[in-house]
């Protein structure tokens, strides 16, 4: 586990903690770390055969683990209203929110859209997060308030970001030529981070903090199966080379900002490998970011 001091780590017992991706990968161990730091943990899952399974599987070595299922398509704005309602109506109290659901490089020579026409990378890896952060957000703050606590909303990101591109004209990239898998996680990514910066600045007074966290390079089966096949035969025999860490060392710096005191005090940071890194100078665009925070708020159907 990470080296934090006694004094540095937080106790979890009573929190509550919402997790996107919960069902496999990263985020089924980072569910699993935390709920058996004594945490709630809220799963938040398209798969809910998976989801079971994994619960059952913490259930079996940790039989007092407190643990819900909640189905969720961040890929549909509809999706992710009916959810946060019905964990509006259940919990009382959520301390905090990791943003952890994402797909990456999905093969085509044209954007795939979700149901509400948006390309693919974006509306899970960006649209859907935002629209849960800010449906979450006035129950996050009322918990904030009244337990003294600081809430954190953990968005987590990926080095690529600095190859991102925002295309405020096009983001679908439908444009001749604009399209490429790669380019539209990385501007996915990038646009998460640009408005990760946002919401810290401008709920600067509140008592929730954002975090953008890159656990390092690691391939989630979701990620692998989309490569080439040539790709994921190169990345299994060099991907050390490049830093490829296990999945279960990546959810370890996802668990560090959830329970690190001193991380706790900083708000818009990004974090890398464990530590408090200068993302790309887009990202710290802050004419871009209201441009593009304006954008979703609209697309999002936000007030």
């Amino acid at each position: 586990m990470m080296a934090i001091s006694d004094d540095n780590e937080e106790d979890l017992n009573g929190k509550t903690i919402v997790i996107t991706g919960s069902n496999e990968g990263i985020g089924a161990i980072v569910t699993k770390i935390l709920a058996n730091m004594g945490a709630r943990i809220i799963l938040l899952c398209r798969d809910m055969d998976k989801a079971r399974r994994i619960v059952g599987d913490i259930l079996a070595e940790n039989p007092i683990a407190e643990l819900s299922i909640h189905h969720i398509d961040l890929s549909s704005q509809s999706s992710i209203r009916i959810c946060v309602n019905e964990i509006l109506q259940l919990e009382k109290r959520i301390d905090c929110l990791i943003n952890c659901a994402s797909v990456a490089f999905i093969p085509g020579i044209e954007p795939t859209k979700s149901i509400d026409g948006f390309e693919l990378h974006m509306a899970i890896n960006y649209y859907g997060p935002f629209l849960l952060i800010q449906l979450l957000n006035e129950r996050m703050k009322q918990t904030a308030k009244q337990y003294e606590t600081i809430g954190k909303v953990i968005n987590v990101t990926s080095i690529l970001h600095r190859y991102g591109k925002i295309h405020l004209a096009d983001l679908n990239l439908d444009k001749s030529n604009n399209y490429t898998p790669f380019r539209a996680y990385c501007q996915s990514r990038l646009a998460l981070m640009l408005v990760g910066r946002e919401m810290a600045r401008q709920w600067k007074q509140s008592q929730i903090h954002i975090y953008n966290v890159d656990p390092g390079f690691s391939m989630t089966r979701s990620h692998y199966q989309n490569l080439y096949p040539i790709c994921r035969k190169i990345l299994s025999i060099f991907g050390w080379l490049i830093g490829f860490r296990s999945n279960l060392k990546a959810a370890q710096r996802i668990v560090q900002c959830v329970i690190d005191k001193k991380i706790a005090r900083h708000s818009g940071y990004y974090y890398r490998n464990g530590r408090h890194t200068i993302p790309s100078e887009r990202v710290m665009d802050d004419r871009l970011a209201k441009n593009l925070w304006t954008h979703t708020i609209t697309v999002c159907n936000l007030s």
